[in-house]
């Protein structure tokens, strides 16, 4: 099995699609409902993924895989044996395609047994035609970042150009904090909240409009004071929701 391309993933993977429509159900999530839910809950609501996804930060490799391989791909791994693996899934809803990929990390705050806990989501729409307006039909998790009171950013990235759109729910909370941090011991005194980072299709305008051509949808958490912080530096600027109030 080869390492694969870091862009490829970045155009083949994301999230999870709940077969229902409706967000995870979990004991202790954050707004969104994915985001500090356990691996074992993921896949009770959603079934068996049909990838995995590995990425050796150190290393720079990239591996994407079904989950038949596991086997022949793990004594080719250079990280720790007990890296977390990341769960993919292939979506349809509404007639568009797209794929889910979950990011868990180890929590270890428990007395008990370490557990599994999702820190981070990637959804890639296929579909060239989806516009920021379907995009609460096709991922649920996303409805919250509608609603009144979110924060919104734009920025164009350097060097890749692209648009991101992010959208800050400003309900901070400690899990959103630990998450940040991975759940190991939070280095900064920012306040964290669930965020939703939307980034438009190559040549799209930056006219945010409802009908802006989306290609992906990355489910995090991030700070109001950590983006302040970077604004200038990184041209992040205030704008309206584009979802009516």
């Amino acid at each position: 099995m080869k390492s694969k391309l870091l862009y490829f993933f970045l155009l083949s993977l994301a999230v999870v699609l709940f077969s229902d429509g409706n967000p995870i159900s979990a004991a202790e999530t954050l707004p969104g409902g994915i985001l500090g839910a356990t691996k074992d809950e993921v896949r009770a609501k959603m079934g068996s993924p049909t990838h995995y996804y590995i990425e050796e930060h150190h290393s720079r490799r990239h591996w994407y895989f079904p989950v038949e391989d596991i086997d022949k791909v793990r004594p080719q791994l250079w990280a720790q044996p007990n890296i977390p693996i990341d769960d993919v899934f292939p979506a349809e809803k509404n007639g568009k395609k797209f794929l889910y990929r979950v990011h868990y990390e180890w929590d270890k705050s428990q007395e008990t047994q370490p557990v599994l806990r999702v820190t981070k989501c990637w959804v890639h729409f296929k579909d060239k035609s989806v516009t920021l307006a379907d995009v609460p039909g096709l991922a649920p998790e996303f409805d919250v970042a509608t609603k009144p009171g979110v924060l919104v950013y734009q920025q164009r990235k350097v060097p890749s150009g692209e648009v991101v759109v992010t959208f800050l729910v400003p309900e901070s909370s400690e899990l959103a904090r630990t998450i940040s941090s991975s759940f190991k011991p939070p280095v900064d005194d920012y306040e964290w909240s669930p965020s939703f980072q939307v980034i438009l299709r190559e040549g799209e305008s930056e006219e945010i409009s409802l009908e802006s051509k989306v290609s992906e949808l990355v489910i995090t958490v991030d700070s109001q004071m950590r983006i302040n912080k970077l604004a200038r530096v990184f041209s992040i600027k205030d704008i309206a929701n584009p979802f009516p109030s």
